[in-house]
């Protein structure tokens, strides 16, 4: 098994070395349904439940 390592670790070493790519997470369909549908899905849980706190903050936050 030790030799499965020492094969992977030499191929690694003769690359080259990998460069940044920052992701784009907008261009994610997650990203997208967020963005087009957070605000009618948080005043609707509002409205389910107008004396709780359907959605914690930090969600929120982090949502947005």
């Amino acid at each position: 098994m030790s030799s499965v390592c020492a094969v992977s670790h030499q191929q690694s070493s003769t690359t080259e070395p990998r460069l940044y790519q920052r992701r784009q997470p907008q261009r994610t369909p997650t990203y997208q349904v967020v963005q087009h549908h957070l605000e009618s899905w948080l005043a609707r849980q509002r409205e389910a439940c107008p004396d709780d706190d359907p959605v914690p903050q930090y969600v929120e936050r982090d949502l947005r």
